[in-house]
């Protein structure tokens, strides 16, 4: 099952938090400074790495719409992300 979904500029919007993937995976790395075992995170701290992985995965969902959209409406833009390769990272049944 595909899904198609359409995505507007509006989606990725800066919030004055961190704006793009990059500056959440910078977040999301952080821990290393103090300390680069994972395996050694508070639950509290291995909650706010899901939360960051999310936000890092949305946001590239959300490029790859707008990305896929772009080069549907102009051909110069192609090739855009594949329905199939977006919806694989939606984890949808199958």
């Amino acid at each position: 099952m595909l899904l198609r979904i359409a995505a507007s500029p509006a989606l990725c919007v800066y919030t004055g938090r961190a704006s793009g993937p990059s500056d959440a995976i910078a977040e999301a790395v952080s821990y290393m400074f103090e300390n680069p075992n994972p395996s050694q995170l508070t639950p509290a701290q291995i909650d706010k790495e899901i939360d960051l992985t999310k936000q890092v995965l949305s946001k590239h969902l959300c490029y790859g719409y707008l990305m896929q959209n772009l080069a549907e409406e102009f051909g110069q833009f192609r090739p855009g992300p594949s329905p199939e390769a977006l919806n694989h990272m939606l984890n949808p049944p199958q």
